[in-house]
């Protein structure tokens, strides 16, 4: 229980940037354990943010955005997956890493996926790229099939 009370108290402390947008997911997991899920959205700027950047002589075009994950499990907090920035007009992404650390075969980077696709579904992008590691070779098969089931952005 006292991981539980951690995991949502580490969650709501940690710091949200001041151009991001916060993604925050909480799912119970085996016995008792909390699983909060945040994903950071870098905004982009609108008209009016760009006009007051110009008055101040700081370049107002972002031509790109990042997208950060973090969970919170068993006490500890970590960034699973690191993903590729998002360039301007762009509508896919890249899976850079994913790596769950001992927090495998728990169900916990099904959780993952499925918020991560939910996130980018509000961000209109329609592709996610995540090439499979070495690794994972073996079990190509049964990673292929999850994603044909779960991961379908039409």
């Amino acid at each position: 229980m006292s991981f539980k009370v951690n995991n949502m108290s580490n969650a709501s402390k940690f710091m949200l940037k001041e151009d991001f947008k916060r993604h925050f997911y909480i799912y119970d997991i085996e016995e008792s354990q909390e699983l909060v899920i945040l994903f950071d959205e870098e905004k982009e700027y609108n008209n009016e943010i760009q006009r007051r950047l110009s008055s101040l002589r700081l370049n107002p075009l972002k031509h790109l955005r990042q997208l950060k994950c973090r969970i919170f499990v068993d006490n500890e907090s970590f960034e699973p997956i690191i993903l590729g920035s998002i360039f301007r007009g762009q509508n896919y992404v890249k899976v850079e890493e994913f790596n769950l650390r001992t927090k495998k075969g728990r169900g916990i980077g099904t959780l993952i996926l499925d918020c991560l696709v939910e996130v980018l579904r509000n961000m209109e992008i329609e592709r996610l790229d995540a090439p499979l590691s070495t690794v994972d070779y073996k079990k190509r098969k049964s990673y292929i099939t999850f994603i044909l089931r779960r991961i379908v952005f039409n």
